[in-house]
């Protein structure tokens, strides 16, 4: 019914669909995505696979399916992210499939500011996130419409919490 997809910049500003934060770069050695440019990035990839950019994942989606679109960004202030991600978002006109996700509460924030119709989750994890962001409270700060919970930190205390807020409630592995 739908896709994830985890979305960051390259170092020239592009919007690179891409899990990790690095890749191994064309010398063998590991780069953070945001410190590659996009052309480095497809050569980095040794032509095993195309990691492409959110318009070409777009142009190719089915305009019915839901998207949950994942900023990978661990700024406090704005990178512009946002404001390219929301770009495209109208662009191909899918505002009312899109769910924006973040680990970042700073980043939902902004996105709630630029769009209040926009649906949005606060990820979370109390494992290998990072110390300032390991705590459901940012909900307060982000104010998202929903919550997307590591299924091993799911229990019943949070699923109630997050009902009590009337935020949606997914699990993810």
């Amino acid at each position: 019914k739908g896709v994830e997809l985890d979305v960051q910049l390259s170092k020239d500003g592009e919007l690179v669909i891409y899990h990790d934060w690095k890749l191994k770069n064309k010398h063998g050695r590991y780069e953070k995505i945001s410190s590659i440019d996009y052309a480095d990035i497809l050569t980095a990839s040794n032509n095993n696979y195309h990691i492409p950019l959110l318009n070409e994942v777009l142009d190719i989606l089915p305009k019915d399916r839901f998207i949950n679109i994942e900023i990978k960004s661990l700024s406090l202030f704005s990178t512009g992210i946002e404001e390219k991600i929301l770009r495209e978002i109208i662009k191909y006109n899918v505002l009312k499939n899109v769910v924006i996700s973040s680990f970042n509460p700073f980043v939902l924030k902004r996105i709630k500011k630029m769009s209040p119709l926009i649906s949005s989750a606060y990820l979370w994890t109390n494992t290998k996130s990072p110390i300032l962001f390991n705590t459901p409270l940012w909900v307060f700060i982000c104010q998202p419409d929903g919550m997307h919970i590591d299924i091993n930190n799911t229990d019943e205390k949070i699923i109630q919490w997050a009902k009590r807020k009337k935020m949606t409630v997914l699990s993810y592995t």
